[in-house]
């Protein structure tokens, strides 16, 4: 399944380390597992999501049953969309983005007789993301989303945050229209 399409390994790096251990917080709180965060940058990926689904209800819903996903395609789809959300560019709303979409895609999984894909799925959002681990690095870390979607007191570095989120899920619908 893996064979044509490659994601990049995540040992030795501590953000692609990081990314894998917020994609296994990120997707078990999607499942209703995991009631507390690992750390702050979980907590704020999770208002983030919470965030998207609260604002756009329908667009990650419709996504996931608009493009078939069955044991056989899930892992091009995702790798597809993967590659859409990040084709112009990397920023910290298109990050979460792909959060969001790996999380529902696991919770769509979950309730269609496919739970044999969740750990995969959550293999690969923490892989892809950890990908990025040189942009990440070089926008401050992990600390640096922290930092974009602050809400204390900075309301404008929070919807600013909100934006750059919009932008991410603008990329998942153009692709959701254009398949």
């Amino acid at each position: 399944m893996e064979s044509r399409l490659k994601l990049p390994k995540v040992e030795g790096s501590p953000i692609a380390q990081e990314a894998t251990v917020l994609a296994n917080d990120f997707i078990s709180y999607r499942l209703g597992n995991s009631p507390i965060p690992v750390s702050p940058t979980a907590a704020t990926l999770r208002k983030l999501a919470d965030q998207i689904e609260e604002q756009y209800p329908l667009l990650l819903n419709h996504l996931c049953h608009k493009l078939n996903i069955t044991p056989a395609t899930v892992y091009q789809t995702f790798f597809e969309i993967a590659s859409e959300v990040f084709a112009d560019g990397i920023n910290w709303g298109r990050i979460v983005a792909l959060f969001a979409f790996g999380g529902k895609l696991a919770v769509y999984c979950d309730q269609h007789h496919m739970k044999e894909l969740v750990a995969l799925v959550t293999d690969w959002v923490g892989r892809y993301v950890g990908g990025l681990c040189e942009w990440i690095e070089n926008h401050g870390g992990w600390d640096g989303l922290d930092k974009q979607f602050s809400d204390k007191g900075q309301d404008g570095a929070w919807w600013k945050g909100v934006f750059l989120t919009t932008l991410g899920l603008g990329t998942l619908a153009a692709f959701m229209y254009s398949r």
